[in-house]
């Protein structure tokens, strides 16, 4: 019987595969797997679902014997996701609070976890999607899934980016506000309402580019061409990889068909 932790090896066996250096690798090619292939952006994924499936067989011994392994893989993962937007979701409150407070220890503690939190999901979904999507076919046991996770992820993104925009205000002096603003009515800035920040982020990802919020330092310019970078990347690659997957396997199960006798 297979079990969660066969599925996760074998996960692991296929990332050390498709991004294994080849003859055939171009500069670039070679130095992107080098990158994605670090340990650091797949340890701590692979470290949370194994202690998730070891609570769960805690709880219950006969856990993995009346339920499918990939089932409760899913399900670790389910949790790790969410987790993970929770503390996107409070580090995007935390960075708005605090912008534009003195800085104390504790202003500079949440300032160095807004900046790592977000860049390391960013770093992580890249690393676990180009496995995915640039160098092997993706073949998602549960399409739908694999559609709701890759929206999940790209809403990482924005939030992500988000968070890294208060940063950069916060640090900076940067009020992104609009170039033609009048000087003396800055009530339109990035940290003026609650959700600003992720509307301008939502904006950018978008490339729809309003005008009404503008990064004015180097800090800020250099996030938004990042952040477009990024999301190009995602709907281009991943979103795209995702659908036609999805696709693929719908019409493979056109032409099964019935069952006789259906």
């Amino acid at each position: 019987m297979t079990t969660p932790d066969q599925i996760l090896v074998k996960s692991d066996e296929r990332r050390r595969e498709v991004l294994a250096p080849s003859d055939g690798d171009g500069l670039f090619d070679a130095a992107l797997k080098v990158l994605f292939r670090l340990s650091i952006w797949h340890s701590p994924h692979r470290w949370f679902v194994r202690l998730i499936l070891k609570w769960k067989d805690r709880l219950n011994k006969e856990f993995t014997e009346y339920c499918q392994a990939e089932s409760v893989t899913r399900s670790a993962i389910d949790v790790y996701t969410t987790i993970f937007t929770v503390m996107l979701v409070l580090a995007y409150i935390a960075s708005y609070l605090i912008c534009g407070a003195a800085m104390t220890t504790v202003h500079f503690l949440i300032s160095i976890c807004s900046i790592v939190l977000p860049t390391y999901r960013v770093m992580e979904m890249l690393a676990v999607s180009a496995s995915f999507h640039l160098y092997g076919p993706y073949r998602p046991s549960a399409p739908s899934r694999g559609l709701v996770l890759a929206f999940i992820g790209y809403g990482h993104v924005i939030l992500a980016f988000a968070i890294l925009y208060l940063v950069a205000s916060d640090l900076t002096s940067d009020p992104f506000a609009s170039p033609n603003m009048d000087k003396t009515n800055m009530d339109k800035t990035l940290t003026s309402s609650f959700i600003n920040a992720f509307y301008f982020s939502v904006v950018t990802v978008a490339t729809l580019g309003y005008g009404d919020f503008s990064p004015q330092r180097c800090l800020g310019k250099l996030l938004v061409m990042f952040e477009i970078v990024i999301g190009l990347v995602f709907v281009v690659v991943i979103l795209q990889g995702t659908f036609s997957a999805a696709s693929r396997a719908q019409r493979s199960n056109d032409d099964v068909g019935p069952p006789h006798g259906a």
